[in-house]
This record gives structure tokens, C-alpha cells and sequence, in this order.
């Protein structure tokens, strides 16, 4: 569980990475809607381990850390799509 929830985590943040260097941050770019399911992913992937005693911190702490980055994404994708590109 905890290297689904990982690697979700982190292809959440490889994804928008990718689409930033790209330039494909328009309105209408459909991968956009990809980190933000992912991050959401990795938080129920977290939440849902919380019975493995072995694992139970670093799936929790990834569950935070994959809340918080589903609510400043948008911040993200406000500010580089409006603040940026002029759209």
C-alpha cells in the first residue's frame, strides 16, 4: 500500500511538472484534471492503510501531503494559467 500510494504521490507531482515545462497549460488541456486526481488517489490510498501497524506514519504522512498539494493545485493552476499565460 505504502508504494501505491508513493508512487501516485509522486507521479502527481511528475505530471505537472511535465505539463509546467511543456507549456501546455491552457483552459481547455485535459491532463490538467491528471495531478489532482492523483493526489486525491494517493490520499484514500493513505487513509485506507490506516490499519498496517508497519506502515501506518509514512502512509498517513502521505496522505497529508497529498491533501495538501489537492488544495494548492489549484492555487497553481490559477496563477500560472491566468497570471501567466493571459488567458
Amino acid at each position: 500500500m505504502l508504494r501505491f500510494t508513493l508512487l501516485s504521490f509522486a507521479t502527481g507531482w511528475l505530471l505537472i511538472i511535465l505539463i509546467a515545462a511543456t507549456g501546455h497549460l491552457t483552459w481547455d488541456n485535459k491532463l490538467l484534471w491528471g495531478p489532482l486526481a492523483l493526489f486525491m488517489l494517493s490520499t484514500m490510498l493513505g487513509l485506507t492503510g490506516f490499519e498496517d501497524d508497519e506502515h501506518r506514519a509514512p502512509l498517513l504522512l502521505l496522505a497529508a501531503l497529498s491533501f495538501g498539494s489537492a488544495l494548492v493545485y489549484p492555487l497553481f493552476y490559477l496563477f500560472f494559467v491566468f497570471g501567466m499565460g493571459g488567458h
